[in-house]
């Protein structure tokens, strides 16, 4: 039993290894959209400097457990290079999809990962006529549409500019979801009745006018709300 509970341990410990946002000297904490694995002994951390030239920059990523156990009582104190050290924190939460140290420090990022939208060259009768995914380009998301072409209702799925997805939501177009006539990625003759924009894998699939409904400028840009720093 001994033995087992020894082989137990040592399997937690090769499976459990942490993943953490990784920067170095970002202007801003949204240009972290790195990951790195993590030691055994080592934990996520973050830290807000102020440079000697008056800027904030975001340092990410693995330090050791010992280093991490006096951090709060580097907070506010002089660093390398007349540095001043903000806020510096560590956490241990392993979640590969989720580094815990993108909300320290009051900060709150997404890691963009590429996830797939469903995608159609052509207007099609439905979702499931559109059989095809694409990963966008990192200044796209997902996007779906409902035309009304020479009587017939026809669907658009592709990929769409996180700007104009914004510019739909900044218009006042999430209670009139396209007005007639809105120009669309793929050319047609009819008149567009919803338009929408979303992030995830195909979360295009989803019907227009309920995914216009969840359309809101953190989902488009792939940010949240700050949690409370602990």
């Amino acid at each position: 039993m001994k033995g087992l509970l020894i082989l137990a341990a040592l399997v937690g410990v090769s499976y459990g290894q942490m993943k953490c946002l990784f920067c170095e000297s970002a202007a801003d904490i949204t240009d972290c959209q790195t990951t790195v694995d993590c030691g055994s002994n080592e934990r996520c951390f973050l830290e807000k400097v102020t440079t000697k030239n008056l800027n904030f920059v975001y340092n990410a990523g693995c330090r050791s457990a010992a280093v991490c156990s006096i951090m709060d009582s580097l907070a506010g104190a002089s660093g390398r290079k007349r540095d001043l050290v903000n806020c510096a924190k560590c956490c241990d939460t392993t979640n590969p999809n989720d580094p815990c140290n993108m909300r320290l420090c009051g900060a709150a990022v997404n890691v963009t990962t590429p996830e797939s939208c469903v995608v159609c060259d052509r207007l099609v009768s439905g979702a499931s006529s559109c059989s095809e995914r694409q990963v966008c380009q990192d200044t796209e998301i997902c996007k779906s549409a409902i035309h009304i072409v020479g009587g017939l209702i026809r669907y658009e799925f592709g990929c769409e500019s996180t700007y104009l997805c914004e510019a739909f939501l900044n218009n006042d177009q999430k209670t009139t979801p396209a007005p007639a006539g809105r120009r669309s990625t793929i050319e047609h003759e009819g008149v567009t009745i919803c338009s929408s924009c979303c992030r995830g894998k195909d979360c295009n699939r989803e019907d227009c006018y309920l995914t216009h409904t969840k359309m809101t400028a953190e989902n488009i840009r792939g940010t949240t709300t700050p949690a409370p720093s602990g």
